[in-house]
């Protein structure tokens, strides 16, 4: 008896809410949540179950089957992005390493000198030349001092070879002036020994 009187119920509901007008918005207006409540709102209540038009149940689930469709695709769609936001990630980072390279490769030029093959740093190439042209000219300096002692003493050679040949021409004047005064000299001796001879 008793599921009898339920079952009569329950028709008598069905019908009743069959009876409702439909007079709800345009599904696709509606999002899932707003949906849900107004299902629940309109349906008839029958003790502590609610009893829900069969249409109304079905757009529900259309809206909800959609819902996940358009929830789906766009999942998809930020998986592509996050594909492409990954490739393009990856492409900006190998661009940074190719030009952290060149920027290494550029300060290494600009810091250092190449020198015979051998790479040098500019600082050690600049205080080695430095230190060779420092080097150079004092050897320079040091080799014009000992020519200049070498000019000093072969002007003082000169100067005394040049005194010692006058010396000695003024000493070969003066033995030939003494010589030609000695042959007359003894030119006259004999020439008054024979004077004296003859008287």
């Amino acid at each position: 008896m008793k599921s009898f009187i339920l079952t009569s119920l329950f028709l008598a509901a069905a019908s009743f809410a069959s009876s409702q007008p439909t007079n709800s918005p345009k599904v696709e207006n509606i999002d899932l949540n707003n949906r849900y409540l107004q299902m629940k709102t309109t349906s008839q209540t029958f003790q502590d179950y609610k009893v829900i038009k069969e249409v109304a149940l079905d757009g529900f689930w259309k809206m909800t089957m959609d819902s996940v469709r358009k929830q789906r695709m766009e999942i998809k769609s930020a998986q592509e992005s996050i594909a492409l936001l990954k490739s393009q990630v990856k492409a900006v980072n190998d661009s940074i390493k190719t030009v952290n390279a060149s920027v290494k490769e550029i300060v290494y030029d600009s810091t250092h000198i190449s020198f015979f093959g051998i790479s040098l740093h500019k600082a050690f190439f600049v205080t080695l030349i430095t230190l060779i042209t420092v080097g150079l000219i004092v050897i320079i300096g040091l080799l014009f001092g000992r020519m200049r002692l070498m000019d000093h003493a072969v002007k003082e050679k000169t100067e005394s070879n040049t005194l010692l040949a006058d010396e000695y021409e003024q000493y070969k004047r003066k033995s030939l002036e003494k010589e030609k005064k000695l042959s007359r000299e003894l030119q006259t001796e004999r020439n008054k020994l024979q004077e004296m001879k003859r008287a």
